[in-house]
């Protein structure tokens, strides 16, 4: 039983009902498995926009009080980042080396490396927009911004410098 190797559990959601949710959890727990995460899954390939239900994910996140993530099975990338957007900690995508590969319906929705990049590449640029250093920190660079517009020449490059900190400690974080 994999609970009883201790090893991480990703365990995704995909065509369970809530009584399995439940049960499987609780085997988890029982078993002191001390790290599992759920993934949102709607098993459909491709999977339709209008039956995602991302916020599913975070409901699933307060109800079990456990870090969640998403299992996309559509077939581009924005619902991978929409769910890192919303909290996701994984993010499940099948992978294939070429779309062209089969007719299997997996390769239509699989994500080759030029689609991976894409979405790394958008996780990455998304966290810069939602700013994940935290309020304080972002009312400090306000208003270092502000101030800065408002000094004059000599004192612009103590804020450079400060800035150039602020931004380092940033990508620390990243």
């Amino acid at each position: 039983m994999a609970s009883k190797t201790k090893a991480a559990i990703i365990l995704s959601t995909g065509m369970a009902i809530k009584k399995d949710i439940d049960r499987a959890i609780k085997t988890l727990k029982k078993n002191n498995c001390s790290e599992f995460y759920l993934l949102k899954c709607t098993s459909l390939y491709p999977a339709n926009d209008i039956l995602l239900n991302l916020r599913a994910m975070n409901e699933m996140g307060k109800q079990y009080k456990i870090p969640c993530g998403y299992s996309d099975h559509t077939t581009d990338e924005l619902a991978s980042i929409a769910a890192v957007s919303m909290g996701a900690k994984i993010i499940e995508k099948h992978f294939t080396m070429d779309k062209k590969f089969s007719n299997f319906r997996d390769h239509s929705l699989s994500a080759d490396f030029h689609d991976f990049k894409k979405i790394k590449d958008n996780v990455h640029r998304l966290k810069h927009k939602i700013s994940i250093l935290g309020l304080e920190n972002g009312y400090r660079n306000a208003n270092a911004y502000e101030h800065n517009l408002r000094v004059n020449s000599k004192d612009k490059s103590e804020i450079f410098e400060k800035t150039l900190t602020t931004i380092s400690e940033y990508l620390k974080i990243i």
